[in-house]
This record gives C-alpha cells, sequence and structure tokens, in this order.
C-alpha cells in the first residue's frame, strides 16, 4: 500500500474519527479472553521482531491486543495496518494501543496515547 492509500485507508479514517473526540471508555472497552501463554520472547529491534508480530498477527484466531511505542505511515506501518485490518475482517477482535509520544503529537497535547479498536466485519463469525 502506498502512503496516499494509507492517507485514505479505512484504518485512516477509524483512527482520525476516534482522534476527533476523546472517545468513551465504553466505545474502546472490549472483552477479550485471558491469555494463556506459557512462554515469552525479547526480541530487541525492528528487523527482529517486525516479522514475527507480522506472523502472529497472520495466524490470529480470535484475538490480537498490541502496545505500540508509535505508530506511522509507512512501509513497516502500512504492513502492520493492512494485516491488522484484514484480521479485523475476518472476525478477530483487533486492539492497538500507541504511545502517542512515539507517534510524534503536537507538543501541546496532553493526550499520552490512543486505543484503537479495529471494529470486525458484520459479515465474520
Amino acid at each position: 500500500m502506498s502512503r496516499t492509500a494509507a492517507a485514505t485507508s479505512p484504518l485512516k479514517a477509524r483512527a482520525d474519527g476516534l482522534l476527533a473526540r476523546p472517545p468513551s471508555r465504553a466505545a474502546l472497552a472490549q472483552a477479550f479472553p485471558v491469555s494463556r501463554a506459557a512462554s515469552a520472547e525479547v526480541l530487541v529491534g525492528g528487523t527482529s521482531f517486525y516479522p514475527p508480530m507480522l506472523d502472529d498477527i497472520g495466524s490470529a484466531t480470535s484475538s490480537i491486543h498490541i502496545n505500540q511505542f508509535g505508530f506511522t505511515p509507512g512501509i513497516v506501518g502500512d504492513a502492520f495496518a493492512e494485516a491488522l485490518l484484514a484480521k479485523a475482517a475476518d472476525g478477530v477482535r483487533v486492539r492497538l494501543v500507541v504511545d502517542n509520544r512515539g507517534s510524534a503529537p503536537a507538543p501541546a497535547s496532553r493526550t499520552t496515547s490512543t486505543t484503537v479498536v479495529i471494529p470486525t466485519s458484520p459479515t465474520a463469525e
């Protein structure tokens, strides 16, 4: 996806809508099952952790939760946006929490994070 396409993508439109005014907690709240993960892996640097994250997103079947320092359009951001939108369209619940400071907000901004919940496709089961 090009930068121009990313600027008009459904993800950008959804994010712009959520950022236009403070969303209510109810608009962001979703019930997610408790994780039963039995292991963790520490990966440092984008080249070591972006590919496994995209693989995990691609194999997700019930929910995706990402807490990310910064999220901007570009090669990596577009790849994540496309993967997350595709999973939401498949009915997978997606929640992305982004630290606004990492995304270079306006200096006067008091908001320190944004949570975006991508709605699943209404036809997905």
